[in-house]
């Protein structure tokens, strides 16, 4: 069974290389992702444009692969956090679909050599946004964690 929004022909990109992801510009993903899609929405976004495969995404939400569409699981909100990642990717390190799914599935040094999916899912969202703040210094565009620069950021978040 294929998440909401995908048509049974639609084959899921492989998990190496370029995969097929659509290609739309940067711009109107990054508005698309900044609008708080629907759920559904969400994953063909990722999915599709992005070039993850629904086994990772299914992985991130918690559920197998086939449940993902009827049910919305408690730890779901990952997806929210996966999409909230890859905008921060596209608007700041100003990535391409082909380098975030490389950045999100290589292992990164910042995060003990684990890869940034399995840090979201095992850890969250706290800890991957560090990452990211990282990378973007390490190319002089560090973040600073301003509240105005991350959609889901508050200052009583992080201590």
């Amino acid at each position: 069974m294929r998440f909401p929004g995908h048509s049974a022909s639609t084959a899921s990109p492989p998990m190496s290389g370029r995969g097929t992801a659509a290609q739309r510009p940067l711009s109107d993903l990054l508005n698309c992702l900044e609008a708080g899609p629907s759920r559904p929405e969400l994953i063909r976004l990722l999915s599709q444009d992005i070039g993850l495969v629904d086994r990772e995404l299914a992985k991130i939400a918690g559920v197998d692969t086939d449940l993902i569409g009827r049910d919305d699981p408690p730890t779901a909100e990952r997806l929210d956090d996966l999409g909230d990642i890859v905008a921060l990717l596209i608007r700041e390190a100003e990535f391409d679909p082909h380098s975030i799914v490389g950045w999100l599935r290589s292992r990164n040094r910042t995060l003990d050599w684990q890869r940034p999916l399995e840090v979201l899912r095992l850890e969250g969202y706290l800890r991957l946004v560090d990452a990211v703040d990282a990378l973007l210094a390490k190319r002089g565009m560090e973040l600073g964690m301003k509240p105005s620069r991350l959609k889901r950021w508050s200052s009583t978040t992080r201590t």
